[in-house]
């Protein structure tokens, strides 16, 4: 029955009394006045009912007057079809999953505060506050996240208390829970009424609650639908405003509601994607992305157009494509080509690209590594797109995503400048090309390359050129030079305080500490300070160390020296005696490699004018001078195919090298015995070997220089697992990594990654730690495992990027499995004797 008929009912079965007529009328016009607006289909017919009723409030209503009311408040029936209060909360409970997004401000300045919530049948909850990601069960915290830190944390309060709040009867939701944790419990047994004054569309219905004299509330729900979709509560004295807005789709995937997937997800240390984290396994109904995994899925990777290809007049290669941007799963973006190869097979170097968001369009520059001297000209170059996903800041190898070959390009024609003068300008390319070839394999291109490149002398206010060379005097350990560009150059810097930073200026603080002019580099130092602010912790230790490490390796100051120069505001700083010791230990090292790199350029000079060795040959040093070649390489400069093995210490300790890369493994099951003393004589010397001499014969060529032997005793039997090479082909080691990524959690999981080490793992370190992983609570030697290597793979090939967690019988299983795949390496169990290494002198 319409509202017109229901009120005509009333008033024919009312009882009338003395003023009945005059109420009759009132309705009677009502009617009329609906009539009339339900012809001109205007909004306001399916409000007025109760509105006219309450406008007309200066009668006194009769019963049949009041009963009309009721009957309409309880039914809050609008136009032709009713919807009440209890109608949207019915409606609500049957929903099978549904999703609100709160925002909160305190007054009318105030920043809103935003959390989420997703709620899915069976008690399953879901919150994201603030960097929280938490998970509820039945009203009650399960678990929950931060993912700023990656770490498992106390749920927010606020979450707890909404969880506490929502109630579940047979699977169904309560909207009561939404509401009154928005209103804070002010809502208790007051039922919303319509507000047709806030209504100005049909297919919505609008109902107000007064929680307060200064805080209302407004529900606007979908008049077909009876669901409500926007929420908000407004504090009239202050401001304060909270909103929530509601949407509803089919119920998320299991694991969305699953804290433990999500927690796979939160430790993947690879993905420092905020939106992948928060919103791991969520999905739109209608199909979009919701995180940048997704659309990385979905669009997987692609090749760059080329729009331009040239080779400048000095062999430059440059490259201009577009549809250039591409994304890593962690939502990272890179851009253009990585690197070019040719047909006359020479070695590119990638100088800095540029990069247009606005039409998506990138300039990659390569340069020959004999820029500018070599006019060859190829035929054909092929260009390469990689990326590297992997996210940690080592020589990890990069994916190839694909190829383009070109055979037409521009020739003799200059890099465009439309990007910007500074792509152009072939001083920067030389500049950058030598800082990439200050290495000791490129020592003769960059000495060549040097001589093309400006004095600073020649253009003093080019801070680039100063900056260039005042680093090339400080690796010479030039310091009367460093003083010299260091007068001009930070005068040019201080003109705008922007390009005034702590690096900048390290070279020249510590060639003026390095010759006794102390107070001059504590007054630059205290200059730089009031500029240069660090207030990022890591930055700042970073930046300390930075500045510590060559005051002590090359002005060799004392800690009090060091104290004195920086002053009390960062050595009262916590911390400050670590990173001193940090310092102190890189220093260090810094004088050992350069004393490895000198003692290279001395063996490289010696084979100049003396024959190589057939196999090995041992070079005595005339200083006792620590060496450290560590990011130094071991090859000899111009004579390929020779290595150098660094002796510092005990000859015993090249043996206990041997004995801990045993083909037993834990080497610590195989015993040593000396039994010549003058194994514990200490060798100062290099040996010069030929590549693929094994470890264990270039132990023995020393000891037999000493008139010493070593020999392997065979003692017990016992149960083994022997190590077997199938013959497949060895990774790059840069590919091989853990099945399971690294995460911060406390639990370590079986196959997630233990370590990494860019230069590699051998393969006895990876069955070491196997055996290792595997013994940790055996007590019995006799049950512990022991790996016999006969791979016959070389011992000091590095094998792996990383190493992995294999605890219990499920750990060796996952184990077996990771070396089979990646290496062919599988294992066999059988009973072997155990060895003993025995040094002794040599029998005649």
């Amino acid at each position: 029955m319409n509202p017109e008929n229901k009120i005509k009912k009333l008033i024919e079965e009312s009882k009338i009394s003395t003023n009945t007529h005059t109420e009759k009328k009132i309705l009677g016009d009502s009617l009329e006045h609906l009539e009339k607006l339900k012809q001109q289909k205007s909004p306001s017919y399916r409000l007025n009912i109760w509105e006219i009723l309450i406008k007309n409030s200066f009668v006194k209503l009769t019963a049949a007057a009041v009963l009309i009311i009721v009957v309409l408040s309880g039914l809050h029936m609008i136009g032709g079809s009713s919807i009440a209060w209890a109608d949207v909360v019915e409606k609500f409970q049957s929903v099978e999953f549904f999703s609100a997004v709160f925002y909160e401000k305190d007054d009318a300045l105030a920043d809103a505060e935003q959390f989420e919530i997703w709620i899915g049948q069976g008690g399953n909850a879901r919150i994201r506050m603030g960097s929280q990601v938490i998970f509820g069960k039945d009203g009650q915290v399960t678990n929950a996240f931060d993912i700023s830190n990656r770490s498992s944390v106390e749920a927010d309060a606020r979450a707890k208390r909404m969880l506490e709040m929502y109630e579940t009867s047979q699977g169904r939701f309560s909207l009561n829970t939404v509401i009154n944790f928005i209103a804070a419990d002010n809502l208790t047994n007051v039922t919303p009424l319509v507000n047709s004054e806030a209504i100005i569309s049909e297919d919505l219905v609008v109902f107000d609650s007064q929680l307060n004299r200064t805080q209302w509330m407004r529900i606007w729900a979908l008049r077909e639908s009876k669901l409500p979709i926007h929420i908000r509560i407004w504090g009239s004295r202050d401001g304060y405003c909270s909103d929530v807005f509601l949407t509803y789709s089919n119920k998320q995937p299991d694991e969305f509601f699953d804290p433990n997937a999500f927690e796979q997800v939160f430790r993947q240390q690879q993905d420092n994607n905020k939106a992948n984290i928060a919103y791991a396994f969520l999905t739109d109904p209608g199909g979009k992305d919701i995180t940048p995994k997704e659309v990385f899925k979905k669009s997987a990777y692609h090749i760059p157009v080329v729009k331009r290809a040239g080779i400048t007049e000095n062999g430059v290669v440059w490259i201009v494509a577009g549809k250039s941007r591409d994304y890593l799963p962690n939502g990272n973006p890179f851009h253009g080509f990585s690197r070019i190869e040719d047909d006359l097979g020479r070695i590119y170097i990638s100088m800095r690209g540029a990069y247009r968001l606005g039409d998506d369009t990138s300039l990659d520059i390569f340069l020959p590594i004999d820029f500018p001297f070599d006019d060859k000209r190829p035929s054909k170059i092929t260009l390469f797109r990689e990326h590297d996903a992997y996210d940690f800041p080592v020589n990890t190898k990069p994916e190839l995503i694909g190829t383009v070959d070109l055979t037409e390009w521009e020739e003799n024609v200059p890099c465009p400048s439309s990007f910007g003068p500074e792509y152009t300008d072939t001083l920067s390319w030389e500049i950058s090309l030598a800082n990439k070839l200050k290495n000791e394999e490129q020592t003769e291109r960059l000495e060549r390359l040097l001589q093309e490149i400006p004095d600073w002398k020649s253009q003093p206010r080019n801070s680039s050129l100063l900056r260039f060379w005042i680093e090339m005097a400080a690796d010479e350990m030039d310091f009367e030079k460093v003083i010299e560009i260091g007068e001009v150059l930070t005068p040019l810097l201080f003109e705008n305080t922007r390009y005034v930073f702590r690096s900048a200026f390290r070279e020249y603080i510590t060639a003026l500490a390095a010759t006794n002019q102390l107070e001059q580099a504590k007054s630059l130092f205290k200059r730089i300070d009031a500029v240069d602010k660090l207030s990022d912790e890591d930055f700042y230790d970073n930046n300390l160390v930075l500045l510590i490490e060559p005051l002590i390796a090359d002005a060799n100051l004392a800690d009090e020296q060091i104290a004195d120069f920086l002053g009390s505001e960062y050595t009262k700083r916590e911390g400050y005696e670590s990173l001193l010791k940090r310092a102190r230990q890189n220093a260090v090292n810094q004088r050992a490699r350069r004393a490895a790199r000198k003692r290279r350029e001395e063996i490289s000079e010696y084979y100049k004018s003396h024959p190589l060795p057939e196999k090995m040959e041992l070079l005595e040093r005339n200083s006792n001078e620590y060496m450290y070649f560590q990011n130094v390489p071991k090859t000899i400069p111009g004579h390929e195919g020779y290595k150098i093995y660094p002796i510092d210490g005990p000859i015993s300790d090249l043996v206990i090298w041997l004995w801990n890369c045993s083909d037993i493994q834990p080497y610590t099951d195989v015993e040593i015995r000396f039994e010549e003393e003058s194994a514990k004589q200490e060798l100062i010397a290099d040996l010069i070997y030929k590549e693929g001499i094994s470890l264990r014969e270039r132990v023995e060529f020393i000891l037999n220089k000493f008139d010493m032997e070593l020999i392997l005793e065979e003692g017990p039997t016992r149960k083994v697992l022997v190590a077997h090479y199938n013959g497949q082909p060895l990774k790059d080691h840069r590919d091989v990594k853990a099945p399971l990524r690294y995460d911060s959690s406390k639990e370590s999981k079986i196959g997630m990654t233990h370590s990494r080490v860019p230069n590699g793992h051998l393969l006895s370190y990876l069955f070491k730690e196997l055996a290792r992983q595997q013994d940790s609570g055996i007590e019995s030697n006799d049950e512990k495992m022991v790996i016999v290597n006969e791979t016959g793979l070389v011992e000091d090939i590095p094998m792996s990027f990383e190493d992995a967690f294999w605890p219990g019988a499920e750990g060796l299983e996952l184990a077996k499995k990771w070396f089979e795949e990646q290496f062919g390496v599988t294992f066999t169990e059988e009973t072997r004797a155990m060895k003993t290494y025995v040094i002794r002198k040599k029998e005649n």
